[in-house]
């Protein structure tokens, strides 16, 4: 039990709860010392404690028990499977935020640790492989840049242009390679793991082995043996890397290596959907109809550096989609590609600037709404009205199986939808979505935006709870929203609301942990996609986004959530008071007057009439963040 919970106990280690928690970690740390390594160790990256006794308990209790040279040259090694250009670049982000503090000292030291990691040197060639000789070319340049560091002869001013610059052309190479391709071999990423087999390990766990329902039986788990040769590069921003690990059972595991990523938000989303499954389970029409979320294993190494399972037999909700154009997946992909450039380019024409925050504010100030839909039905209409339906018909080998592979996809669709609403998961782009080739069940990841901080920090706020695009509503034709997909969903929310007072603790509990720091994540998150970011203070509270979803399970109108979740953003006045305008307002194209529903008290038919208003006006739709694609 208290595994599944570990990284919360860790947190409040550095704490007046201490002496309550400290047997217990001891007591873990002896029985099962592999499922605290990790932990533990992301834990001690902060290197700044409140409490002295917690920094001398973790160096002299628990870290002699946990200890392990392999885990430690493992990290090593695996901090290696990436993109060179996606390290470096992750490096020097670390060296421009200990810019900030105008500590030289510190300065120098993550500076140090940069040409320390990134670049291949005699001490480090078992770990770093051929595809880190091409960062050389920046080698000699950052060196100089250290070297003035150390004699102080350099202002902190030009060493940031001076990286600014070196980050420009690093990501010119970066895009370069997208050409050429990365290396699928693995000995050209880490000679140490692609030669594992030979260093006679025996100790270190497949991940995911701890899931904390029930007791570990050690003698029994899976280790790693060796790995596959061969890897595969997922060309997207941060160009992950699938490796598969073969186990002492012989069988395999196929995992994504993630760096430049804090996957600890995206592991505890896991723990919340485990939850929400069990809850799923437990009623019997969701049970009878298998409405159920899908759980994948989420193992964060350091706090830049994790694995996520692979699941096999899947393709993004963007591929699912663009192999069925007429001119196939290439094709596909650059018709969408030319939408979201058209719609920009329409978004564009009320204003002269090119600051996106700006672009988007004149946008929704001076468009009215019937050239808004106007535009958003040209858009949807651009691309065919069938192509879901194509997607599935091409899975099928008879007419029965489209019928059932509609149903998967609609059903866990709609429950994802509205478990991701509750829990205010946004950024629900095209490829955050995976869809099974075998079942047509949907799954979602990247939950980068959670807890509605795609709403209240985001440049471009999101007003959707869901997404519910045209085309996938014509799916379920000729009853669109009014059969399948309302019924899957109010079944799915009365579930929710029966069971709200476990499902509010473990969201609670996340929320307050002092370890995960959800504004942060979905700040990094939000200067990735925008290239800005507002440097006014964040009103970051916890309660209020507790609020946010005992208010969800109360009957309390979906709009006045979304309307206080906006009131706390960034955003210029002039643009919050059009979007609050929208809001408030009916949609032009739904039959649903969502300004006639009361602030409170709404039973959770109306809650879902109201979420499906919403995710299909057209005019929020247009409105909204062309990276997301809505018009598909």
């Amino acid at each position: 039990m208290f595994l599944q919970w570990i990284n919360q106990i860790l947190g409040c280690l550095d704490s007046p709860l201490i002496d309550v928690i400290s047997p217990l970690l001891i007591r873990l740390c002896q029985v099962y010392p592999k499922a605290i390594q990790f932990p533990l160790k992301i834990f001690m990256e902060r290197n700044v404690y409140k409490n002295e006794e917690c920094e001398t308990f973790l160096k002299t209790k628990l870290v002699p028990l946990i200890s392990d040279i392999y885990i430690d040259m493992f990290i090593k090694a695996i901090s290696n499977v990436c993109c060179p250009f996606t390290q470096l670049l992750e490096y020097i982000n670390d060296v421009q935020e200990s810019i900030k503090t105008n500590n030289l000292s510190l300065i120098i030291l993550v500076f140090e640790i940069m040409l320390k990691n990134c670049f291949i040197t005699k001490e480090n060639q078992q770990f770093k492989g051929k595809e880190f000789k091409t960062l050389d070319i920046f080698k000699n340049e950052l060196e100089s840049i250290f070297d003035k560091l150390k004699s102080s002869y350099s202002n902190l001013n030009d060493v940031c242009m001076a990286l600014i610059t070196i980050k420009k052309q690093i990501d010119t190479h970066k895009n370069e390679y997208y050409n050429r391709k990365l290396s699928t071999n693995l000995i050209n990423y880490c000679p140490w793991l692609a030669l594992y087999s030979n260093h006679n390990i025996d100790t270190i766990e497949i991940p995911g082995q701890y899931c904390g329902t029930r007791k570990p039986n050690i003698d029994n788990h899976i280790t790693i043996t060796s790995f596959k040769p061969n890897v595969q590069v997922i060309f997207s921003m941060r160009n992950p890397i699938k490796i598969t690990m073969i186990g002492n059972n012989g069988k395999k595991y196929s995992f994504l290596i993630k760096f430049g990523e804090d996957l600890r938000q995206d592991q505890r989303i896991q723990q919340l959907h485990k939850v929400i499954n069990d809850t799923l389970l437990n009623n019997s029409y969701c049970c009878e109809r298998q409405l159920s979320l899908s759980n994948y294993i989420v193992f964060p190494i350091t706090t830049k550096l994790g694995m996520i399972e692979w699941i096999n037999n899947t393709v993004t909700l963007k591929d699912f989609i663009c192999e069925s154009f007429p001119g196939g997946k290439d094709s596909g992909i650059e018709q969408l590609h030319s939408k979201v450039v058209e719609h920009y380019r329409w978004l564009s024409e009320k204003s002269d600037s090119l600051n996106k925050l700006t672009v988007y504010t004149q946008a929704t100030i001076n468009y009215n709404s019937m050239v808004t839909v106007a535009k958003f039905k040209q858009l949807v209409q651009s691309i065919p009205a069938d192509i879901l339906r194509k997607s599935l018909l091409n899975l099928c080998h008879y007419a029965e199986m489209y019928i059932c592979l509609r149903s998967k996809f609609i059903t866990s669709f709609s429950v994802l939808s509205i478990c991701h609403w509750l829990l205010g998961i946004g950024d629900r782009h095209l490829d955050n979505t995976i869809v099974s080739t075998k079942t047509g069940f949907c799954t979602g990841i990247d939950f980068n935006f959670a807890f509605h901080t795609a709403t209240s920090i985001q440049v471009i706020p999101e007003l959707i709870p869901f997404r519910m695009s045209p085309h996938i509503v014509s799916l379920m034709a000729p009853l669109n929203l009014t059969g399948f997909i309302r019924e899957t969903m109010v079944h799915t929310l009365k579930t929710l609301i029966d069971n709200q007072e476990m499902i509010l603790s473990v969201m609670q509990v996340f929320i307050n942990d002092p370890t995960a720091d959800w504004a942060k994540i979905a700040k990094t998150e939000t200067l990735r996609i925008n290239g800005e970011f507002d440097s006014k203070e964040i009103q970051w509270f916890p309660k209020q986004k507790i609020l946010s979803g005992k208010d969800k399970l109360n009957g309390i109108n979906p709009i006045e959530i979304l309307c206080r979740e906006l009131e706390i953003s960034c955003i210029p006045n002039d643009y919050k008071k059009a979007l609050l305008n929208i809001l408030k307002s009916d949609s032009q194209n739904n039959i649903f007057k969502r300004s006639k529903l009361q602030k409170c008290n709404i039973t959770h038919n109306q809650q879902i009439d109201c979420l499906l208003d919403i995710a299909t006006d057209h005019q929020i739709l247009c409105l909204a963040y062309s990276g997301l694609q809505l018009w598909v």
